[in-house]
């Protein structure tokens, strides 16, 4: 008589395999919660990009492209180097910052519509700074949010 049977390796597999197979459908059966789905893609008529007619702002809007791909391959450039990645990482952070800014200006420089093309930037602080009121506009179209310091007075 075994006092102790002993289980093979086939059984105690099954054996997981039923209880995984068990937490999965209670996980199921918990998660048929009705969530709005997002659509993956955005709508053809208010993304499409339609580049100005302007040749000035066309071409503007390809050197701030090329000085986007320049500046994003001197961050690459620079984050392959381990040692000045851990010294200087907030710093390349900034220089892939600075890109997407560059990026970003360049769409909107480029587009017909460039409300169009300010409401489809991703980054809310850049879409926020290019929206806000125009306060303190002078006459010029200069406004001088941070100080009133107007350093052109002087001249």
């Amino acid at each position: 008589m075994k006092l102790f049977a002993r289980q093979s390796s086939v059984e105690i597999e099954a054996a997981s395999q039923a209880r995984v197979d068990m937490i999965f459908a209670s996980a199921r059966a918990q998660a048929q919660v009705a969530v709005p789905a997002r659509p993956i893609y955005r709508n053809a008529t208010t993304s499409a990009f339609v580049p100005s007619d302007n040749l000035v702002d066309t071409r503007l809007a390809e050197e701030l492209a090329f000085a986007r791909r320049t500046l994003e391959a001197m961050g690459d450039t620079l984050c392959d180097d381990p040692i000045l990645l851990s010294r200087h990482q907030v710093t390349l952070q900034s220089v892939d910052l600075l890109a997407q800014v560059l990026g970003h200006i360049a769409s909107v420089i480029g587009s017909a519509d460039r409300g169009g093309a300010i409401a489809r930037i991703g980054m809310v602080e850049l879409r926020n700074r290019l929206t806000r009121a125009n306060h303190g506009v002078t006459a010029t179209g200069v406004g001088y949010h941070r100080s009133e310091h107007n350093p052109f007075n002087e001249i």
